[in-house]
């Protein structure tokens, strides 16, 4: 497929939502696995000091484990995410899309942008023109089917690691939005039959190349590479 496709993206925080979600998805398993073992475990440890004597305190740790345990399969099967306290997330991400944010209530949030595919990536144009370029290599590869379109996962590194996290780099074990997915509407592969597996092509062959272990790190192409990435941001 041809360089220089070009479609317009519109999220609002409904849509947003769906593509948290995508871009956490994984992460949220693991994190979902890990509770769900220690829930059952903890259950089970509860029942078991309980019938060796009643008390209100194991019958309370039992209850709050059965929550947990539940949070925990919502997490591997239907991911529950409560963006109240996710604010400072939320308005990151449409402030990095040039919508000004003021503390307006997420569900007046919404931004458009327009995105081009080039060779080297996608270049993401705001509304003032500002343009983020955005690497084949920044994105896994995997991707998620939304009610609106698609969602290229970005790579976050280890960000998405449970052990990372659970090591003290976020002891809260929260998921995040620290790298820019790429999205994909309905209406761009209805306009561009084929747009989505060219995008996943582009992808591997980027990451093969460029990405951490890539093989064209010192050839003219890495040259050429890099220069799209440090072109004039402004339109």
């Amino acid at each position: 497929m041809a360089n220089d496709i070009r479609y317009r993206v519109t999220v609002d925080f409904n849509r947003f939502k769906q593509i948290y979600v995508a871009q956490n998805r994984a992460y949220l398993r693991k994190v979902g696995i890990g509770g769900t073992v220690v829930g059952v475990l903890l259950i089970i440890m509860s029942i078991a000091l309980l019938t060796e004597e009643f008390n209100t305190q194991w019958l309370l740790l039992l209850a709050a484990m059965i929550l947990l345990t539940v949070y925990s399969v919502l997490c591997i099967v239907h991911p529950v995410v409560f963006y109240g306290s996710r604010k400072n997330e939320v308005y990151g991400y449409f402030s990095r899309h040039e919508t000004p944010t003021d503390g307006r209530p997420l569900n007046d949030l919404s931004c458009t942008f327009d995105v081009t595919v080039c060779q080297y990536g996608s270049e993401l144009t705001m509304q003032d023109g500002n343009t983020v370029h955005l690497p084949w290599y920044a994105l896994t590869g995997a991707s998620e089917t939304t009610d609106f379109g698609t969602v290229f996962i970005g790579d976050d590194g280890k960000n998405s690691s449970l052990l990372y996290n659970m090591l003290g780099k976020n002891a809260m074990l929260r998921e995040g939005m620290d790298v820019e997915p790429l999205v994909v509407p309905a209406e761009a592969e209805h306009a561009h039959p084929g747009l989505t597996a060219d995008i996943a092509r582009r992808i591997a062959d980027g990451r093969a190349r460029f990405g951490k272990h890539g093989t064209d790190k010192q050839t003219p192409a890495a040259q050429e590479l890099a220069a799209w990435l440090d072109a004039d941001s402004v339109q």
